[in-house]
């Protein structure tokens, strides 16, 4: 079966998390058809609007650090780490760790945010939710918030099926509160984890209010363990 059935228990467990008023919770359980919790390498791919597709691994602790390295292409062995004091790039070419300014950090389609930033609870907090309608069905719309300043934005409506605790639809916003780009998520499939298959949303579509579009599809997800120092600036090189 490729969609993913909506069971009995999944309506349950979500009706309990929003009854008890667990904010923290709920985010953890809806990021779970994202990417499962604890520390994994993801490998996935982003197509851009002129159908240029570059593939990614993402090694994730589960703590909101991530170091992503472009595995093919012209900008193979290019890393970005992302942590909550910053964002480094490292380049083969130069072997030099740059800091990236934030607003660099947003110029170009694939936005560096998403390929680093790949858990709404690593890096925002749920500061207020209200029922909303989105394509002619209730919805929960969360309002999420920056933990810290190195989040790429500042603020995200975050419209999700009350029921089954899945994302459909999100808006991202400037510092300044302006829209920058907006993502939809496909249905649930299976996709590889471990040798197995869970369920998870493979793809999320970005779009910009200028009309071009960008695709992050996930392939395959492992549970890693990495060593101390792994997500640091002066390791980024080895």
């Amino acid at each position: 079966m490729d969609v993913f059935p909506i069971q009995s228990f999944t309506i349950v467990v979500a009706s309990l998390l929003w009854a008890v008023g667990g904010q923290a919770n709920v985010l953890e359980q809806i990021d779970q058809l994202r990417l499962p919790s604890g520390a994994v390498t993801v490998d996935f791919s982003v197509r851009t609007s002129d159908g240029q597709v570059t593939r990614f691994k993402s090694d994730q602790d589960g703590k909101g650090n991530s170091l992503a390295q472009i595995v093919s292409g012209g900008d193979r062995g290019e890393k970005y780490l992302y942590t909550q004091e910053g964002l480094w790039l490292f380049s083969p070419g130069s072997r030099r760790t740059i800091r990236i300014p934030k607003i660099q950090s947003l110029r170009g389609e694939t936005v560096i945010g998403d390929i680093t930033q790949l858990r709404f609870a690593d890096d925002y907090r749920i500061t207020e939710q209200s029922a909303a309608t989105f394509g002619g069905r209730a919805v929960k719309k969360l309002a999420l918030a920056a933990k810290s300043r190195a989040s790429t934005f500042r603020t995200i409506n975050l419209y999700v099926d009350p029921n089954r605790l899945k994302p459909i639809f999100a808006e991202y916003f400037l510092t300044s509160g302006k829209l920058f780009r907006t993502a939809t998520f496909s249905d649930v499939r299976y996709i590889p984890f471990d040798g197995s298959q869970t369920p998870a949303i493979p793809t999320i579509t970005f779009a910009s209010p200028r009309g071009s579009k960008t695709e992050l599809r996930i392939e395959k997800i492992s549970s890693n363990r990495f060593s101390p120092g792994h997500f640091s600036p002066s390791a980024i090189h080895r």
